[in-house]
């Protein structure tokens, strides 16, 4: 069975991705977000440690399969786009691992962030200071860009670089395959339209239009969907979901995403429909999982929602990881 470190885990789309391709032990797991740690914990059996930077130097020496999808919002066109000017969310944790990298040898690598990494002037000097440093640890590599749609047949575009790096070969990308999925296969057909209680109105008066309604049923339910939905993005469920970000996933940001369901109405995805169009399984998630896991009492948790959207989506994992599989068997 091979070994597994994960870097900035999440709440595991790397895990579950490299799980469909082959058996693998994660052992080694950090991320600094307490809710990541409790799911990822859940999920996958193994508690995930704090910061890189404290706790580097746990990774096991010569693990086979080191995986890192480094903090995105420096470089990120939903974020802040100072490089490594943050040097929080930026430098110090590249720094910590280049370091992993370079110390514990693991004997394949793959890194993952957004493609303005690659293609930003801005990040030059990220990009000059991670593939030289690299190269220097003697790592083979050259970055691409995957896609749920175009390489994993999820209906999501969320286009991502990726890096996969080997002693003596340089892994090729996975291969693109047609597009057949859609929005609508990922859409739960008896979806609860009562746990949108949880949802922020846009004012006092509203408020109290949506609790009466939702509590003495007087008026049609589409009502309220439609007063709350008419300046948000909009999107076919016959079509591709836009990327996934942590703000599009959230329940009270300009950034929502709505559906059109039926009778020309809209309304957010549900936490089962943004984990199934990422390429997870949500059939973890219960009332159990909201109390016990993330300590909060309804399904409204943005801290699952968060999570979600900070993923990478394993299909595209698995599709990289298929090709790292060819790659073992030719050896």
């Amino acid at each position: 069975m091979l070994t597994h470190a994960d870097l900035f885990c999440g709440m595991g789309g790397f895990s579950y991705g490299l799980g469909e391709a082959f058996p693998i032990k994660c052992v080694y797991a950090c991320d600094n977000n307490e809710a990541a740690r409790r799911i990822y914990e859940h999920l996958h059996g193994v508690r995930p440690v704090g910061s890189l930077e404290d706790t580097w130097k746990d990774i096991p020496d010569g693990v086979d399969i080191l995986t890192a999808g480094f903090p995105c919002q420096p470089y990120s066109h939903a974020g802040w786009k100072k490089g490594l000017e943050d040097y929080k969310r930026a430098l110090s944790p590249m720094i910590a691992m280049v370091r992993a990298i370079t110390i514990k040898q693991p004997k394949i690598i793959i890194l993952e962030n957004v493609p303005t990494f690659l293609n930003f002037k801005k990040f030059e000097q990220a990009r000059e200071y991670l593939f030289s440093s690299l190269t220097m640890a003697g790592y083979l590599f050259e970055p691409f860009v995957a896609s749920p749609h175009t390489h994993a047949n999820l209906a999501q575009n969320r286009p991502r670089m990726f890096i996969v790096g080997t002693k003596d070969t340089v892994i090729s990308p996975p291969p693109q395959v047609p597009l057949t999925d859609c929005i609508r296969n990922h859409l739960i057909d008896d979806y609860d339209w009562l746990r949108m209680r949880f949802l922020r109105p846009k004012s006092v008066n509203e408020s109290k239009l949506i609790r009466h309604i939702l509590d003495c049923n007087e008026e049609p339910m589409e009502f309220v969907y439609r007063r709350m939905y008419d300046d948000l993005r909009k999107v076919s469920v016959d079509g591709v979901i836009p990327t996934l970000t942590c703000h599009a996933c959230m329940t009270n940001t300009k950034d929502m995403l709505a559906v059109k369901e039926r009778n020309d109405l809209f309304r957010i995805l549900s936490v089962e429909e943004l984990l199934s169009l990422q390429g997870f399984d949500y059939s973890w998630v219960n009332h159990d999982v909201y109390e016990k896991v993330l300590c909060v009492k309804d399904h409204s948790s943005n801290p699952l929602r968060i999570r979600v959207g900070n993923s990478v989506s394993p299909p595209v994992v698995t599709a990289v990881a298929n090709q790292i599989k060819d790659y073992m068997n030719d050896k």
